[in-house]
């Protein structure tokens, strides 16, 4: 986070002063989702906020139908589960939802009881806690623990092994959107298929009913 923050401001700082006043460089957290399921699956639930936005009467539409509103604050209800049943069966709704795509604009339906504009839950796991957004990843900060896979001189992560590991983080973030843009793909593929054999059935069924009416039409003939 502090070197985002920090590139950020260089780099705008070398943008105006080479002209380009009306660009801006904005930087989202890169987050490791596989350290994430990780710590979902294995970690405990403390607690769930469900959050209702309250804008202002003055709501405007664009073009698109997107809504342009001022957030006037927000009105949230805190859920806790003193059971090991509930705790379970919650986290693994939320982890559902965690790694689907959900649109920004639509409310998100919580277990059919609840609807809401977002969704924050938090997670023990290691004795570190970690807060979750369903919506706005903008808020959650990428902070993995990586002391044991650190080599140390002297009390000192040597520079090579912070490299090294730096690396692996890249590569495992790399590998998770790989593997996320093939099953997407996959589940396409599928859905096309599906498409295919049911067009090819109708077309079938359609095909069967026009000869039988030719037949029935030959013989009365």
């Amino acid at each position: 986070h502090g070197v985002k923050i920090i590139f950020e401001r260089m780099f705008n700082k070398f943008l105006k002063e080479r002209g380009y006043e009306e660009f801006k460089l904005v930087m989202s957290p890169g987050l490791n989702f596989n350290y994430l399921s990780n710590m979902i699956e294995k970690g405990k639930l403390k607690k769930v906020r469900l959050i209702n936005y309250r804008y202002s009467e003055q709501t405007q539409l664009s073009l698109w139908g997107d809504i342009i509103a001022n957030q006037n604050g927000e009105e949230s209800y805190e859920l806790k589960f003193p059971s090991k049943i509930e705790n379970s069966f919650y986290k693994k709704e939320l982890s559902r939802l965690f790694f689907s795509k959900i649109n920004n604009g639509e409310k998100i339906n919580f277990v059919n009881q609840y609807e809401v504009d977002e969704i924050s839950f938090e997670i023990n796991y290691n004795n570190s806690s970690k807060t979750f957004y369903l919506k706005d990843r903008g808020k959650m900060r990428s902070n993995i623990d990586v002391s044991r896979r650190l080599e140390f001189v002297n009390e000192e992560a040597t520079y090579e092994s912070k490299k090294r590991v730096a690396l692996e983080l890249i590569n495992e973030i790399v590998s998770y959107v790989r593997t996320s843009v093939e099953k997407d793909d996959e589940i396409e593929a599928n859905i096309l298929d599906e498409k295919k054999l049911r067009a090819e059935k109708n077309a079938k069924i359609f095909l069967n009913s026009k000869e039988l009416n030719i037949k029935s039409t030959y013989k009365e003939a």
